[in-house]
């Protein structure tokens, strides 16, 4: 009697997947610049992405990432830095 491992490796693990035909290619949903000024407007006035992203019809991911893509942080803190001292004018 032999008692020796004998693996048995299926047929299928050697076959790879089939790519994706040309017709199945992703389609990506570009950002206008007026999606790009409403995002910069609204987490300006300290809206999280989630809320901006249910707004824009976008992800919060999306947003996050379209926001350090185009620099925009820098743009948004500017906005902020205003609507602060406009406040603070009205105000005295």
């Amino acid at each position: 009697m032999n008692i020796a491992f004998k693996p048995t490796i299926p047929k299928c693990f050697g076959i790879k997947p089939k790519s994706p035909s040309p017709d199945a290619l992703r389609i990506y949903n570009s950002w206008s610049s007026k999606e790009l000024n409403t995002l910069v407007l609204l987490k300006a006035i300290g809206m999280p992405y989630r809320d901006i992203g249910r707004l824009l019809h976008r992800s919060k991911d999306s947003c996050s990432i379209v926001m350090s893509r185009h620099d925009l942080r820098s743009e948004y803190k500017k906005v902020r830095e205003c609507l602060v001292q406009e406040i603070l004018e009205y105000a005295a």
